[in-house]
């Protein structure tokens, strides 16, 4: 309820008018008694209670009439929500009800969600329905629980009231989609109309209809024109933080301000297994979005269930995104140094090594240890998860055996050439551990190059296989470093009728540069260039050190800090590529189990049940006790939905009597009262007339008497 003139209802203040006169006039009398009039007082004594009541009355009366001539002239009016044309439906036919069931619909807004508010909207709409009707849920996808169009408008209610909002948002053109479906055929002049229950932004947002749609699409806006200013946690980035020490990260956490006020401090806190860790501040201005930098050190081995969290608004579940966080994997790398120098910077391994030691800043902790070919006999290779052969030469057939045993028990094996290398005696004992046969080795640059003809000379990086693991997350291939590189010389390899592995990188004129193989329950890569400037200056470019560190990950299956975030709703890749792991138990976060068996043939490994956020643990099943943890799994709000405001203003009319209106305050319907107040008024003063009348008759009746008594 409002009022037209609010100032005028200081008027109410007159209702004080007839107490504080009685008050004033009102005077105690003076007790004389007359020993005549007892047995009169006696039988006066209950007809003036009852005459004091009256009394009490009249002045309550008094008071109410003049306090609701204040209250109708300040004109008192109430809203209610209007939903436009909508009410002619109940004459016209068809309506299909959408109800959006997304996480937003879980805002609060004047003490209730917006699915509640819905609930109430769609009952009170119903009242009166005469025509036929069903309902469509915008939840995890869009859902139809009625059978086609039904008169039975209390089921219709009954399924309404059941619902619950999803994790999930993004369905709502789906269920817009069905709705109108279930309207198409119908007859001529009754196309039937598509009720959408949800807020401006997410109407707004749908596709537009077709210029030859026959149904109508309105929108019911829940919030009633109201806005919905909302904070959120929208991306967790987890990083090595190398100058801080080993095991230190960087969380960078990005917060959005979605309301057009600023915020200021707002404080924000990193929770790893329910703990708080650290805590801080951020101030946003109306529509910001940026990140929050915290640095931590991880202690303990496993994985650990983290989140960042900012203080609660409306709109609870977006306050708090969670990820999983975990200490640097250390891991144990053998380097055969096949061509040593006494000169550092001309040693086979002078540049690897820096690119090692500065492994730390992907995540994973390597510790190397340094031989030459003829000290290879003396490790024992299974205490390493990756063995490196730089420019080898001079390897033994046992040397080979071993290194194929080690690979086909689950470890990575990394071989790169150089001037030592001779093709056919590395074929002989390499074998089956080089992805593709070695040919021989090539001078880049066209056969009409000179020595004044600069870059003919050099060949280039031209061909990235961005879908390997290798290269993800290495960004821009094609402008980087790696596509600059100047190549002099490189070795040719042999084509093989398996194909020969994956080809990672490859040269502008298309001979393989990086190939990678499954070898058993391991894995070997070949990098048909050399490791140090001899063939070309691949070693000084930026990008060598991440390249070579993510192939050494990638032998070594490392998992470290490698887990998937996906959106809820949405299909994950169970993380493991070991051929052992027939089947993995997967722990959603409400603890329940779920069994996933590896298909068969070359089909992804997917789990789809990813309706709610949290972190996921994934476990194999049988348990392989030898076998590292894999990797856990997060599933996260899809950030859009986060965003309530209005972006547009107004769209295409729903229908030729009132528009529809996305982005704009719905109508609403105004029923002023003062015309009621008027009634109460009239009211006021018959009751006020009735009760002066009543008030006068006992004065009457004791006239009556003392003209009876002086008569005799």
């Amino acid at each position: 309820m409002s009022f037209l003139s609010p100032a005028l209802l200081i008027g109410l203040l007159a209702a004080l008018i007839p107490p504080i006169i009685h008050l004033i006039l009102r005077r105690k009398p003076k007790r004389v008694r007359f020993a005549a009039l007892e047995f009169i007082m006696r039988a006066n004594r209950k007809a003036a209670r009852r005459f004091r009541i009256r009394q009490f009355l009249l002045m309550a009366t008094r008071s109410l009439l003049l306090a609701m001539v204040a209250f109708a002239i300040a004109r008192p009016v109430f809203e209610a929500p209007h939903l436009g044309n909508a009410r002619k439906i109940a004459t016209q036919g068809a309506l299909v009800l959408v109800l959006d069931a997304g996480f937003e619909m879980g805002y609060r807004l004047d003490g209730e969600t917006l699915l509640d508010r819905s609930r109430f909207q769609v009952d009170a709409f119903l009242d009166g329905f005469l025509g036929v009707a069903s309902v469509v849920v915008a939840g995890t996808k869009a859902v139809a629980p009625l059978e086609g169009l039904t008169g039975d408008l209390d089921a219709i209610r009954r399924t309404v009231s059941s619902l619950g909002p999803s994790e999930h948002t993004g369905s709502l053109d789906d269920a817009v989609a069905l709705g109108e479906s279930m309207l198409a055929g119908r007859s001529e002049g009754d196309e039937g109309t598509v009720m959408v229950f949800t807020t401006p932004a997410r109407f707004a947002n749908l596709p537009p209809q077709a210029s030859d749609a026959k149904t109508q699409r309105l929108l019911a806006d829940i919030a009633n024109g109201q806005p919905l200013p909302n904070r959120a946690v929208t991306a967790v980035k987890v990083q090595p933080a190398p100058k801080f020490g080993i095991n230190h990260w960087r969380i960078d956490a990005r917060i959005a301000n979605y309301s057009s006020e600023q915020v200021n401090r707002l404080p924000v806190r990193i929770e790893i297994d329910s703990v708080v860790q650290v805590r801080g501040f951020i101030s946003l201005a109306p529509g910001e979005e940026k990140a929050k930098s915290f640095y931590i050190q991880a202690k303990g081995e496993d994985a650990q269930a983290a989140a960042v969290v900012i203080d609660g608004d409306a709109l609870p579940l977006d306050d708090r995104r969670p990820f999983w966080f975990e200490s640097a994997q250390t891991m144990r790398v053998l380097a055969v140094n096949g061509d040593p120098q006494p000169t550092p910077h001309l040693d086979e391994l002078f540049y690897l090594e820096r690119a090692l030691d500065s492994a730390g800043a992907t995540g994973v902790q390597m510790s190397v240890d340094i031989a030459t070919v003829d000290q290879l006999n003396q490790y024992d290779l299974r205490t390493f998860e990756v063995i490196i052969l730089a420019n080898p030469s001079g390897l033994s057939t046992n040397d080979g055996r071993r290194l194929l045993r080690f690979v086909e028990g689950g470890g990575g094996l990394l071989t790169t050439v150089g001037n030592r290398v001779v093709p056919k005696d590395c074929n002989r004992t390499l074998g089956r551990l080089l992805p593709r046969p070695l040919r021989s080795v090539r001078r880049s640059g066209d056969a009409a190059s000179s020595n004044e003809g600069g870059d003919r000379f050099f060949g280039r990086l031209g061909d990235f296989n961005t879908g390997h693991p290798i290269l993800a997350g290495l960004g821009a291939l094609e402008t980087g470093s790696l596509s600059k590189t100047r190549i002099s010389k490189y070795m040719l390899v042999e084509p093989v009728a398996d194909g020969g592995g994956q080809v990672v990188l490859s040269l502008a004129e298309g001979a393989p540069f990086l190939v990678t193989k499954e070898l058993g329950r391991g894995r070997t890569a070949l990098l048909n260039g050399s490791i140090d400037r001899d063939w070309g200056d691949l070693p000084i470019r930026a990008d060598f050190l991440p390249l070579i560190n993510r192939t050494i990950e990638f032998l070594g299956r490392s998992q470290s800090h490698n887990h998937q975030d996906v959106l809820v709703a949405q299909p994950m890749k169970v993380p493991t590529d070991d051929p052992r792991i027939k089947a993995v138990k997967i722990i959603s976060p409400k603890g329940e189990s779920y069994l996933s068996e590896r298909p068969g043939g070359s089909s992804p490994w997917i789990f789809k049940k990813t309706d709610i956020s949290g972190h996921y643990r994934v476990l194999p099943d049988p348990p392989l006790p030898e076998l590292k943890a894999l990797s856990g799994v997060v599933v996260s709000l899809d950030p859009t939905g986060s965003d309530l405001r209005v972006k547009g203003s107004e769209v295409p009319s729903g229908s030729d009597a009132e528009p529809t209106l996305a982005g704009a305050s719905p109508p609403k319907q105004r029923t002023e009262l003062w015309h009621t107040a008027l009634l109460l008024l009239f009211f006021l003063l018959a009751s006020e007339a009735y009760l002066l009348l009543r008030s006068g008759q006992p004065l009457r009746d004791n006239m009556t008497e003392e003209k009876a008594t002086s008569a005799a």
